[in-house]
């Protein structure tokens, strides 16, 4: 799957159209930035519907309220989550609803936040929600451009771009004056702008 257009890279290394080898290159590096990008944030960015269920072993109190941070196995979520809560695991099949008031949603990197006057210490919670990235209608291949982050999708293609003129050096450009494009940094940038929005929770619980 492709985060970002060919004409977008095209656009980055200033390229026109015609060259089919060179559209080969963009096709298959657009596809390996999306699996680099997926391993550098810890994230599956096919559209999808799951279900993760939690044990709250600690919460903080924070003046009136406790607080927990849930850290979802997906991020990108595209729906609001239900929250139930119970006693025990098995009691979740008949769980009550914890109210949207009681948490909110860290919807880019998949997180619930509990900041709840009720201690949800030693129950279960199971939140379901969507997330992730429909396909184009167009191109099967490509994530539906207007539900990509624009920063997502200018760290796809950088790193795309680097790829292309690592496997066409003629593309580096630097002759005659000309600015010299350098492949390594292309995707090193395309790393470095996604690594702003990495998912690292730290001290948050994490499914069971």
């Amino acid at each position: 799957m492709k985060l970002a257009t060919e004409a977008s890279v095209k656009a980055a290394l200033v390229i026109g159209d015609g060259l089919d080898i060179i559209d080969a290159s963009i096709v298959s590096a657009l596809h390996t930035a999306t699996q680099d990008l997926a391993g550098a944030l810890l994230h599956d960015f096919d559209a999808g519907s799951f279900v993760d269920i939690f044990h709250i072993y600690s919460t903080f109190r924070a003046g009136a309220c406790y607080r927990a941070t849930l850290a979802l196995r997906q991020g990108f979520v595209t729906s609001t989550p239900v929250v139930l809560w119970a006693d025990s695991y098995a009691g979740l099949a008949d769980g009550e609803v914890v109210e949207t008031t009681e948490y909110r949603v860290d919807t880019e990197r998949g997180a619930i936040i509990i900041d709840s006057e009720t201690n949800y210490v030693d129950r279960y919670l199971k939140v379901t929600y969507a997330a992730g990235f429909a396909a184009n209608d167009t191109d099967i291949e490509l994530y539906e451009p207007d539900v990509v982050p624009d920063w997502l999708e200018r760290a796809a293609t950088l790193h795309a771009a680097g790829t292309v003129v690592l496997l066409n050096p003629d593309l580096a450009g630097g002759g005659n004056g000309g600015e010299k494009r350098d492949a390594k940094e292309l995707k090193a940038t395309g790393l470095r702008i996604a690594e702003r929005h990495i998912r690292y929770f730290p001290s948050a619980i994490r499914p069971i």
